[in-house]
């Protein structure tokens, strides 16, 4: 009887860690980045790191902590995509649909940038910048 308890412990907490894919609270399934080209443009980076799929980018405004307003939202179906794009860019990837189309940024505001791909896996990340 002890021996069947320990088995089925064993076999649940292998389960939860292995199949549920826990993982360290700072890892970084994409590595974002935000820079600027010489025009002075917001440039957006998500490294393409194994076989993750990017499923959804969002552009948020964060002056108001209880009502950030979503300032650009695309979402994808893909696992390829570029790498770096502009702020408003179309054509991320092949299957890309447009939620939110961009709005103006206003200079000196904090934004945040989040990138998600497999949300079961936990493959979400994100980043703030000043614009």
């Amino acid at each position: 009887m002890k021996l069947r308890t320990t088995l089925t412990a064993f076999w649940m907490t292998l389960f939860l860690f292995v199949s549920c894919d826990i993982r360290d609270p700072n890892y970084k399934p994409f590595g974002l980045e935000v820079t600027r080209d010489p025009d002075g443009e917001i440039v957006f980076i998500v490294p393409k790191k194994g076989k993750i799929m990017l499923s959804r980018i969002v552009v948020s405004d964060l002056e108001d902590y209880k009502h950030p307003e979503i300032m650009w939202d695309v979402s994808n179906s893909s696992r390829e995509w570029k790498t770096r794009f502009r702020y408003g860019e179309k054509n991320i990837s092949k299957d890309v649909g447009i939620g939110t189309p961009p709005k103006k940024l206003i200079k000196g505001h904090r934004y945040y940038f989040y990138a998600s791909g497999n949300f079961i896996r936990g493959d979400e990340e994100e980043i703030e910048f000043v614009y």
